[in-house]
Formats: structure tokens, C-alpha cells, sequence
């Protein structure tokens, strides 16, 4: 990846919030917690009369020609006991470090979500409050989102995506799901741009509770926000409340993984109305997870194969080449006897029959097993596969261990061919996502392509063929 000239990123400085007193921090709870008042009728309020507590000096009927009468009515009356519960718990929670409410008033408030169509009135954070803006040198925020049922792939393309625009200095947002969301977050946390999660709960609870050490780490390293008071609970209607934050805050969403009907489109939609990029990772036409996003492709996002194709539409980094337009053989699968695929670990040379002990390395053609020990080198067609490290078992350890061997095999064969999904991979990030010994997943690979289950394509990746 070719970054942008001009060094690393730089680290962000600390950002303070102005102190509310307990009336003022009193007088902007009751405006967001006042039901039916709404976003819009709060600013209407605001811009009549001022700060939230010059308003609740207002006389009913001053209110009301603004909100009406039963709204106003409810702003005059006395407060609940609930309500006075709520004022000091905030102040309570604020008294502990990094936690913060930021206001509409506040210089420290989001200028991204300043200028949206429905800014909130009140964020609560918990963590780094200069995460919800540019970095030192303007680096933005970006969302990233998907499938709570996420792929191993997908989870795996959204810590990757998140690494490397973390690296960059870009902050990455997303939702606090399991998922794709989960995978963003821990992708992002220790880069320099960091992770903000954007929760539809009080910013004091983490919602799924399987999240609580991710939502701990945020809190840390990053930043949890919430628009809703603390104390509330998860509620289906407070989820798409959260995501038009999550669409608004960055400069793009990229969306991973995506079912038709997903959640995640809905953001990439909000995103899209307030007038932010769309980045969409392709998928196969066989993955469900994979159809909303080339649904979105198909409508007009940004299809994505690369951290780099986003840093460049950033101006962070400078865009891949075209590979066809560079000189050089084109790397693919073998088709005739003189062809060669790319290198990978070879095969033993010996050729014949027998039994004993013996080691042997190189790469070659053959079968069977040689007596004696010895190295060799070679080339041939066929697929080439690692021999075992260490010594063979000789033919009287023999009967029970062949058996087992073979049912570790087929195990390992149904391993591969389930991490490998539906999208191509190479064999290393097979080894990753498995965990088998890289000599195990070599041997499974040859047999699940002898079996005609599997098939390489150019660049040494290898896919299902659905048989």
C-alpha cells in the first residue's frame, strides 16, 4: 500500500468538553427526555429562546406557540421523581474519567453531526471525545458494517479493512453488533485512528452482553456513544436512531457482509442521503451474506477489493495499478504439461515401493515411499504437497495408525472446505482460519482437489466448485 507523502499519522490531542452545572445539565435533560418533543421541536425551542435552561424559564404560553399546548404543559409541570433520579445519576456518572456529555452547545460536538438533518441534542461518550473528529492532518472517520451472522471471511475482511485505515489515521466507526461490527472494532482498536462505537443503549450499558470486554476496550482506547439518556435499555426503535449517527459521523460506510434485507443497508442508505461515500466488499452470488452488497455495487457503490482502494478515494494513499497494465507473466492455473502454478511447498522426490524409514524433501512427482534418507529437488505437473517433518511410520506401527490417519484426514478435508466458504482464499489464510498444521491443510487441499470439490485460480487462491 502506498500512503500519502508526509510520515504516520500523528497521534490526536486530548479534547475537554464544557462543564455543565447541575440546572443547566437538568434543563437539557428534561428538553431530550420530554416525550413527543422530538428533535425538531427542541430546536425550535432553542432557537426562540436560547440554551436549554433560558427555555425552561419560559412561560407556558411562550412555550406553546413554539410546541404547542400539551407539550408545553408538560415542560411547566413539576418533575417526576424518575426525572430527578435521572439528573443525578448523570451527574454522578460524569464525575468518573472519560466520561463526557457533549451538547449542541459544545465546541467539542461532531461538526459531521452538526450539519445532519437531525443532530442530536445530547451525546453521551465514554473513552476519547477526539475521536469524533478529523485528525491532525484531516483524517476522517469511516463506518464499517455488516452481517451480525457475519462469515469467517467477512469477519476476517472487516479486522483487515479496519487495520489498515486505522493505520492511516482513519477512525473507524461502527455499532457494537456481533459481527462484522465486533471484528471493525478490534481490527481499529490499537491503531492510531482508533474505533468509535456508536451504541442504541445508555452509553453506561453494552448491548450484546457477549461485547462487554470489546465495549470495555473501546471505553479505553476508543470511545462508546450514545444519544439516549443513561439507563436505557435495548429497544428495537433505538437501532435505527443509532445507525443514522453511525451513517453521518464518517465521510463513507463501507458495508462487508450484507443478507437482502439487512440492517446494514439501511445505514449505507442513511449514509447515502446525507451524502457520503458507499463502499461495498463483492461477494459470490452464492452467499446470501454477500447479496446485499452486490445489490449496493449494482446501485452505484464503491466495490472495494482493497484497505487501498478506500485510502484513495481519501486522498491517503495512492491507487493500486492496474495489474494489466503491468509487465510480466500472468500468473494462473496450470493448463498443460509445461505450465507451473505458483510455488508451494513441495512433494517428496522418491518413486517406488517398499517399506522402512526415511525422510525426504524436494519437490517432484511420484508415489509412494522411499527407504533410506534423502533430499532432492525437482519439478513436475502435479499439485505439489509438503512431506511430513520428522521420521515415517514404519509398516509394523502401522495398521491402527493408517486408520487413523485417514479419518484425521477426511476431518481435515471437511475443515477446509467449511472455512473456505464461498469466496477464493489462499492456502496461508486457510491455515489461519482452520488452525491445522500447514502440512495437514496442504494434503486436504490435494485431495478435496482430486475429488473435484475444489479448483485454483490465478494468484494461487483457491475456490469451492460446489460439488
Amino acid at each position: 500500500m502506498q500512503r500519502r507523502p508526509g510520515g504516520s499519522p500523528a497521534a490526536r490531542p486530548r479534547m475537554a468538553t464544557q462543564a455543565l452545572e447541575c440546572d443547566e445539565l437538568a434543563a437539557w435533560l428534561r428538553l431530550t427526555t420530554t416525550p413527543k418533543l422530538g428533535g425538531a421541536g427542541l430546536r425550535r425551542l432553542l432557537n426562540a429562546f436560547g440554551l436549554p435552561d433560558q427555555v425552561m424559564r419560559e412561560s407556558e404560553a411562550s412555550l406553546a406557540r413554539y410546541v404547542g399546548e400539551a407539550l408545553a404543559q408538560s415542560l411547566c409541570a413539576p418533575p417526576s421523581a424518575d426525572f430527578e433520579w435521572l439528573v443525578d445519576y448523570t451527574s454522578i456518572w460524569l464525575e468518573e474519567p472519560g466520561h463526557y456529555v457533549v451538547t449542541l452547545a459544545d465546541s467539542a460536538y461532531p461538526a459531521s453531526l452538526l450539519a445532519s438533518t437531525d443532530p442530536p441534542a445530547m451525546l453521551y461518550v465514554c473513552g476519547r471525545i477526539e475521536l469524533l473528529h478529523p485528525g491532525p492532518r484531516g483524517e476522517p472517520a469511516v463506518a464499517i458494517v455488516g452481517s451480525r451472522q457475519a462469515s469467517n471471511v467477512g469477519r476476517a475482511n472487516a479486522g483487515l479493512f479496519a487495520r489498515e485505515l486505522g493505520a492511516a489515521g482513519v477512525t473507524i466507526v461502527s455499532g457494537l453488533a456481533d459481527g462484522i461490527d465486533a471484528a471493525a472494532h478490534w481490527g481499529a482498536l490499537e491503531t492510531v485512528g482508533g474505533t468509535v462505537a456508536i451504541v442504541g443503549t445508555g452509553a453506561d450499558r453494552v448491548y450484546p452482553e457477549i461485547n462487554f470486554p470489546l465495549a470495555r476496550e473501546i471505553a479505553g482506547a476508543g470511545a462508546v456513544v450514545s444519544e439516549l439518556p443513561l439507563s436505557t435499555r435495548p429497544r428495537a426503535a433505538n437501532f435505527p436512531r443509532r445507525n443514522r449517527l453511525i451513517a453521518a459521523l464518517g465521510v463513507g460506510v463501507l458495508v462487508v457482509e450484507a443478507a437482502p434485507y439487512s440492517g446494514s443497508l439501511i445505514t449505507a442508505r442513511l449514509a447515502a442521503d446525507c451524502g457520503r461515500d458507499v463502499y461495498a466488499i463483492p461477494g459470490s452470488i452464492q452467499s446470501l451474506c454477500a447479496r446485499g452488497c452486490n445489490r449496493l455495487i449494482r446501485e452505484g457503490a464503491m466495490l472495494v477489493e482493497t484497505p487501498t482502494d478506500i485510502l484513495a478515494s481519501l486522498g491517503l494513499a495512492s491507487p493500486e495499478p492496474d495489474p494489466k497494465s503491468k509487465p510480466g507473466k500472468r500468473q494462473g492455473r496450470a493448463k498443460d504439461a509445461g505450465a507451473k502454478r505458483p510455488a508451494r511447498t513441495g512433494k517428496r522426490e522418491e518413486d517406488g515401493t517398499g517399506t522402512g524409514t526415511g525422510t525426504g524433501t524436494g519437490t517432484g512427482t511420484g508415489t509412494g515411499t522411499g527407504t533410506g534418507t534423502g533430499t532432492g529437488t525437482g519439478t513436475g505437473t502435479g499439485p505439489p504437497v509438503r512431506a511430513p517433518m520428522g521420521q515415517e511410520q514404519g509398516a509394523d506401527a502401522g495398521h491402527e495408525a493408517s486408520h487413523s490417519a485417514e479419518a484425521s484426514q477426511d476431518s481435515s478435508e471437511d475443515e477446509v472446505l467449511r472455512e473456505l466458504g464461498h469466496d477464493p482464499a489462499p492456502i496461508d489464510v486457510l491455515v489461519a482460519r482452520t488452525g491445522l498444521p500447514g502440512a495437514a491443510v496442504q494434503a486436504a487441499v490435494l485431495a478435496l482437489e482430486l475429488d473435484g470439490r475444489i479448483e485454483w485460480l490465478p494468484g494461487g487462491r483457491i475456490v469451492s466448485t460446489g460439488a
